[in-house]
């Protein structure tokens, strides 16, 4: 799994920030505000702004962090199945960071609401996914040569069924690594 880096007390402040200048207005929000927001202090707030104002001045900076921590280690990966594990990684940490008790009862949610669950034709990722697994396929990264399409539609699967299990077992597991050592498995990878 990607490892994220801890959002930094500045971004934090900026988010919030930028948050409360949306919702309420920009002249109508105070340091104080912010720092109530943010659960800081003032001397937290100044030791990394002057004023509301340079927060402004820093608006950028969480771009700045998205392709660092984001993009970089994407367009850095070598290899397409690298690129193919770091998005759907994503997949697997949100569900991780939820836990079993929360994700158990999205899965219910959706059972309920829809009589449908995580289907592999609903998912955004699906043409990344699959253009991904076809172009390792083709530099020879993934030994298996079922269609990629199918192939997506396998790792939904694959992923629902260990994440059914993983809650019912009240996450007694790390459904990270059981969902790569399978995915490992299924694509037959090619190491070399």
């Amino acid at each position: 799994m990607t490892e994220k880096k801890p959002i930094s007390t500045k971004m934090q402040i900026i988010e919030t920030a930028i948050g409360l200048y949306k919702e309420r207005g920009y002249e109508n929000v105070s340091v104080k505000d912010i720092c109530n927001r943010c659960n800081l202090t003032r001397g937290a707030f100044y030791y990394h702004f002057k004023s509301k104002d340079e927060i402004l001045d820093n608006y950028f900076l969480s771009s700045d962090n998205l392709a660092i921590n984001e993009i970089l280690p994407l367009i850095s990966a070598k290899k397409y199945i690298e690129q193919f594990y770091y998005f759907f990684d994503m997949y697997l940490e949100r569900t991780f960071i939820a836990g079993h008790d929360i994700f158990g009862q999205i899965i219910k949610r959706n059972i309920d609401k829809s009589g449908k669950i995580f289907s592999p034709k609903d998912i955004n990722m699906r043409k990344v996914y699959s253009s991904l697994i076809e172009k390792a396929q083709n530099a020879g990264e993934i030994l298996n040569r079922t269609p990629p399409d199918l192939l997506v539609d396998t790792i939904v699967y694959i992923a629902d069924g260990i994440a059914l299990v993983w809650c019912s077992q009240n996450g007694d597991f790390d459904y990270v690594e059981e969902n790569k050592k399978i995915l490992d498995e299924l694509f037959k990878i090619n190491i070399a």
